[in-house]
């Protein structure tokens, strides 16, 4: 059985596709409108989540900005996904590979265990998680506490990061 490793060049043209996956198995597209800003985060966090917890080489690079990590060359994704949602593409049967696969039952797996630690997964939650991870992996240099650094950086419930943290410490993403 030989496996098709996908390059940089052709995951990027399935972005969308994948985007339009998360946003619908975590149920995230019910909670928000196509071409928001709470879309445009979705987006930004799923791709992240699927670069870094999914090990999938979507040939990204984020910064940390005010909501978390950020990429600008995900700016170009918005319409083509939001048109996608509106057509009913989503809806499409989507063959992915085996990669793409592994990704996102990565990324899903730590999405649904922070809902239930948490009673909920909206893009305040999905914001948090990427945030952490980012701080806990991407940054210079890198914080001694990354929950103690995120809840200074944006005013946030210590007791809902520190529920978030626990899921991301208990599958080792920040080791």
């Amino acid at each position: 059985m030989s496996v098709n490793i996908l390059d940089t060049s052709q995951n990027r043209g399935r972005v969308d596709l994948l985007v339009i996956q998360l946003l619908r198995d975590t149920g995230i597209i019910r909670e928000i409108s196509i071409g928001t800003m709470e879309f445009r985060m979705a987006v930004q966090k799923f791709v992240y989540l699927l670069q870094v917890v999914g090990g999938l080489d979507l040939g990204f690079k984020f910064e940390w900005l005010s909501m978390g990590p950020y990429s600008k060359g995900l700016q170009n994704y918005y319409q083509r996904i939001s048109k996608a949602l509106a057509s009913n593409l989503e809806n499409n049967v989507v063959e992915f590979s085996v990669l793409e696969w592994v990704a996102l039952e990565a990324v899903k797996k730590l999405l649904f265990n922070v809902k239930e630690q948490m009673g909920r997964l909206d893009v305040k939650v999905l914001e948090i998680v990427a945030s952490l991870i980012m701080l806990c992996r991407d940054v210079y240099p890198k914080p001694q506490d990354p929950v103690e650094e995120l809840v200074l950086r944006k005013k946030l419930l210590r007791e809902d990061v520190l529920k978030i943290w626990s899921v991301i410490d208990r599958f080792g993403i920040c080791i």
